[in-house]
């Protein structure tokens, strides 16, 4: 049999059979710890090992899946948290202002951008870039190119809301001068143009 006689095979199978019996038929050591481990079933940990770790040696702790430290008192987050996120529980981070997700590799603005504003970092800082025809930290702002005088208020790009007494598209129209009342209909007044 060549190089190996039956009494190898014999000590071969014995080993596979005791190796299985001690995979399966009750190792001392906790579920998930390999037998590699040295462990002691009297071990005690002090302080003691938290997030359901287990204490195979005097004070030597086997972590469970997400934890890490010396009484697995440290969630850990894989993949890492990113831009000086902290890792709450094990896939879980706790963002810094102005990122977000769930590893915080997602640039945030607090209440969001408005009006088709998009959300990016600026040197660092998240910030909202308007479209051309909004301002403001939100883009919540319209612009009205032509200006909005005599009191008016630009409420949508390039609409201004005039003040009493004046109209058209920047609010430059006195109703006073260029307008004459005709007559008074159901309390409203129609106006013709009056001749210039």
């Amino acid at each position: 049999m060549g190089s190996f006689g039956h009494g190898s095979a014999v000590f071969l199978v014995a080993s596979l059979v005791t190796l299985v019996g001690v995979c399966y038929g009750g190792s001392d050591a906790p579920r998930g710890v390999a037998m590699g481990f040295v462990f002691d079933p009297k071990a005690k940990c002090d302080p003691p090992c938290e997030h359901a770790g287990i204490c195979i040696r005097n004070n030597t702790c086997f972590c469970s899946k997400g934890y890490e430290g010396e009484t697995c008192k440290y969630a850990n987050c894989y993949p890492k948290c990113k831009n000086g996120g902290i890792c709450l529980r094990p896939g879980k981070c706790r963002c810094p202002p102005g990122y977000g997700g769930r590893y915080c590799h997602k640039v945030t603005c607090d209440g969001g951008c408005w009006n088709g504003g998009e959300c990016t970092a600026v040197n660092g800082v998240a910030k909202c870039i308007c479209p051309s025809s909004w301002t403001g930290s939100k883009c919540q702002e319209a612009l009205c190119p032509q200006g909005c005088r005599n009191g008016g208020i630009c409420v949508a790009p390039g609409i201004c809301s005039c003040p009493e007494g004046w109209l058209g598209g920047a609010c430059h129209t006195d109703v006073t001068q260029h307008f004459s009342p005709l007559w008074l209909v159901a309390g409203f007044m129609l106006c013709a143009l009056s001749p210039a």
